[in-house]
């Protein structure tokens, strides 16, 4: 969807009276503005959840408005001059919602960026069916477009609200799609069918309406090119696809801390390189405790044990000194980062190997220089990586969460192998140059 300007009147659900003249602003990238002659309400300064309008021959909701802005001006013998400006999160087209809880979708189409270009026309996707609604997949029959463009179709089985639509659905199909497609992904369109909802000022012919359009911030991702070289998995890899894609949403509640954590570099690439660094890290740490667990002795068996003895010796300590202590010792049951990383790479050692050849060494590495990059202990600096050999760790670490990831969709060994050697060749170039052995 292109950026638009349109000039129409907007009002607030509870006061239609007080239409106001204004003019409104999406771009896909800096998102939607509204500037209105005249305030809303009596007030300076109100963030409405709902603002309705009709502009250009469209009826508009707009919805989660921040007033950005507020002026006031009054002459001598001059007529009082008002203007209001709100930054817009959601513009609706072609319907009025009166209330944020009214956005209430039954058939609902989205596409991201790219998909076009990473789903082959020789892709075959199946419509599967979830508990609570079927998921599939729309090629646009239109013969100037190539390839043509992808959609994603989702029929629920009752009504589905914005936000629910969003978190159970969307962003975990978007998570996805960027760790196989190895970079960020926004929504670039989305059309919706609804109930709860007004058609004011629509002509007779309201049967013909083009089903409701929904536009967000796309970000500055909508700029990037896909490259296949680039991409972690190819789509047709996540065939067959019903089972896949059930695993993922079956698995998603507990990998969503690992993936977020695991994607954050890619959707944000300023980020500095000891914290993409510590991100990763901190992911694997995550995988390992939510996925194979990890304790030295049991948790009833540490607290009712060693645990009590560690109080006794810290019962006459300082109160701060005893609290900070308490705080490090009550965990201590429970694998450390090291232990978790020997874990992690025996029980995946024929395909981590191929990147990184020393456990050892390794897990030294990792744990030394997550310690201090989070600590910034002085002791620690010449243990802990940097410059060029951090940014091998931070691949190597991301190597070893996208082998995790795999095993957890159910991918046969021999695929893992397969996607590995060909991610080696295409995305990890760098840790297989001659350079010192990390």
């Amino acid at each position: 969807m292109k950026g638009f300007i349109c000039k129409g009147v907007w009002w607030l659900p509870s006061n239609k009276k007080r239409a106001i003249n204004g003019e409104l602003k999406y771009d896909p990238v800096n998102g939607a503005s509204l500037i209105l002659d005249h305030g809303l309400v009596n007030t300076a300064l109100y963030d409405p959840e709902i603002i309705l309008g009709f502009a250009d021959n469209h009826i508009i909701t707009l919805v989660n408005c921040f007033q950005t802005s507020y002026k006031f001006a009054m002459g001598r013998g001059n007529p009082i001059k008002e203007r209001s400006c709100y930054d817009v999160d959601l513009v609706v087209l072609n319907a009025h919602f009166k209330e944020k809880s009214d956005l209430n979708f039954k058939h609902i189409f989205f596409s991201f960026i790219h998909l076009e270009n990473w789903i082959k026309t020789s892709d075959e996707f199946p419509e599967i069916k979830f508990p609570e609604y079927s998921l599939s997949l729309v090629r646009e029959k239109n013969k100037s477009s190539f390839p043509p463009k992808v959609s994603f179709e989702v029929n629920p089985q009752k009504v589905t609200s914005y936000d629910d639509l969003i978190s159970k659905i969307i962003f975990p199909l978007r998570n996805l799609f960027s760790f196989a497609m190895g970079m960020p992904l926004t929504v670039n369109r989305m059309l919706v069918e609804a109930d709860d909802c007004t058609r004011e000022f629509v002509s007779k012919n309201s049967k013909r309406l083009k089903k409701i359009l929904v536009l967000g911030k796309q970000d500055s991702y909508i700029d990037l090119k896909f490259s296949s070289r680039r991409a972690f998995l190819p789509f047709n890899s996540l065939s067959p696809y019903e089972s896949s894609f059930k695993k993922w949403f079956e698995v998603y509640s507990s990998l969503q801390p690992v993936i977020d954590l695991y994607l954050a570099p890619i959707y944000n690439a300023a980020m500095y390189l000891d914290n993409k660094f510590l991100n990763i890290a901190q992911a694997v740490e995550t995988y390992h405790r939510r996925f194979e667990g990890g304790e030295y002795v049991t948790r009833d068996r540490y607290e009712k044990t060693t645990y009590q003895k560690f109080l006794e010796i810290t019962s006459a300590l300082d109160l701060d000194f005893k609290d900070s202590l308490n705080g490090h010792l009550k965990y201590l049951y429970q694998y450390s980062l090291r232990t978790r990383l020997k874990k992690i790479y025996d029980k995946y050692r024929e395909n981590i190997e191929v990147l990184i050849p020393n456990k050892k060494t390794f897990c030294n590495r990792v744990v030394n220089t997550r310690n201090y990059f989070t600590h910034y202990d002085e002791e620690l600096r010449q243990k802990a990586a940097s410059g060029l050999e951090l940014y091998k760790l931070y691949m190597q670490l991301k190597f070893v969460i996208e082998v995790c990831i795999l095993d957890i969709l159910d991918y046969s060994e021999e695929n893992i192998s397969k996607l590995i050697k060909k991610s080696v060749k295409n995305r990890y170039q760098i840790l297989t140059r001659n350079s010192p052995p990390l």
